[in-house]
């Protein structure tokens, strides 16, 4: 076991320059897979890992349409209008975010090293906003790792500060999610700070790109800082939205030039219109307005426990938290600017309501937004996939 306190600088192109893994194994009809919902292109067939009894498997695939010349998916001018205003932060020469790593006894050399150097870019782009006085805590480790995690965790005093209960939640959610072909990443919202916990076999994390992930999981810590604490609050496309949108952009801004994905590439391969593993299929680009709203309503997520809102994730097309979520995103940095959709996250510590945030920092209703631009957005967006 290391563990190591990095305070970060603000990072440059030229701390970035070196090569990072981001080998995929490849997918194949039947083959194990990681996650449900994930997908995997290998030559003109995209494949989604379902889940098949209590497997995890491949499906069988489906064509996907050529790529445009110089294999990079096209820019919308929503998409550069979102890029354009990212583009200006971060704006403070701060030192960003400090985060400590905690490896444990069997985690992979070059796996820890990916993670620190995304984890270092994503907070050194939220540098201008609020950090806390402690460090970051990122946990990672095999899937043999899981009693040392736990370890970790009781050492840092969590047990007592969150109390026996919710402890033991996040210590079962945990057991439940770790295994030798599953992927434990999250940031565990019952715990101090939001960590963000890995333990799987390497295997399953070269089928769970771990460069985004690791953007997508630290892009929740930072929400749980900036909210006080409260991420949970901003709703279920409002958060898992936000980890999507950065996290492409943060991979796009730092690494597309070292073997990393563009935006627009990310993008388009993680916004298919089309549900393959759904029973009927589910196309987007059949949805009418009304459709959408409903759909948008039910990514809004609900209540579990208190008012903290959970992903209905138990329904496929509310993985479209992710997906469609990242695509609000979009618009909402477009029309109103980065620095708006952090103001929103500040609202909540304010309020319990995400839905009067939101009202109160854009100055619309949330419906009226659904309705008047979020909608119209969605579907020209999909309709472009073509």
């Amino acid at each position: 076991m290391r563990k190591r306190l990095i305070a970060l600088l603000v990072i440059t192109p030229l701390l970035v320059s070196s090569q990072l893994s981001t080998s995929h194994a490849a997918a194949k009809a039947g083959a194990k897979c990681a996650k449900a919902g994930i997908t995997e292109v290998v030559k003109d067939k995209s494949y989604t890992c379902v889940k098949t009894g209590k497997k995890l498997v491949w499906n069988k695939g489906v064509k996907t349409p050529p790529m445009p010349a110089g294999n990079s998916a096209p820019m919308s001018a929503g998409m550069k209008a979102a890029l354009d205003n990212l583009a200006q932060f971060p704006k403070s020469k701060e030192t960003p975010q400090a985060l400590n790593y905690n490896f444990g006894p069997n985690a992979e050399k070059d796996m820890s090293i990916t993670i620190e150097k995304n984890a270092k870019v994503t907070m050194a782009f939220f540098v201008d906003f609020y950090q806390d006085s402690k460090p970051y805590q990122i946990f990672y480790g095999s899937d043999k790792d899981l009693d040392w995690v736990i370890g970790e965790w009781r050492k840092y005093g969590y047990a007592e500060a969150i109390g026996p209960e919710l402890f033991e939640q996040s210590v079962s959610n945990t057991r439940r999610r770790t295994g030798p072909t599953s992927v434990m990443i999250g940031s565990d919202n019952r715990l101090p700070q939001t960590p963000m916990i890995l333990l799987a076999s390497r295997s399953a994390l070269v089928n769970n790109n771990l460069q985004i992930n690791t953007i997508h999981h630290v892009v929740h810590g930072v929400q749980g800082r900036i909210t006080g604490g409260k991420d949970l609050l901003l709703g279920c496309w409002g958060r898992e939205g936000a980890a999507q949108f950065y996290g492409w952009a943060i991979m796009d801004r730092n690494f597309k030039t070292i073997g990393g994905s563009d935006y627009a590439s990310e993008r388009r391969a993680q916004s298919k219109p089309m549900f393959p593993w759904n029973a009927p299929k589910t196309n987007l680009l059949e949805f009418s307005e009304s459709q959408w709203l409903d759909t948008l309503k039910l990514l809004e997520g609900g209540p579990r426990y208190g008012n903290q809102i959970y992903c209905n994730i138990e329904q496929e097309i509310g993985n479209l938290a992710y997906s469609s979520g990242a695509l609000l995103y979009e618009r909402l940095v477009s029309e109103f600017g980065h620095q708006k959709v952090i103001d929103w996250w500040y609202e909540i510590r304010t309020t319990s309501d995400w839905k009067v945030a939101f009202e109160k920092v854009f100055k619309l209703n949330i419906d009226d937004w659904y309705k008047q631009s979020a909608i119209p957005y969605l579907m020209k967006e999909y309709q472009a996939w073509r």
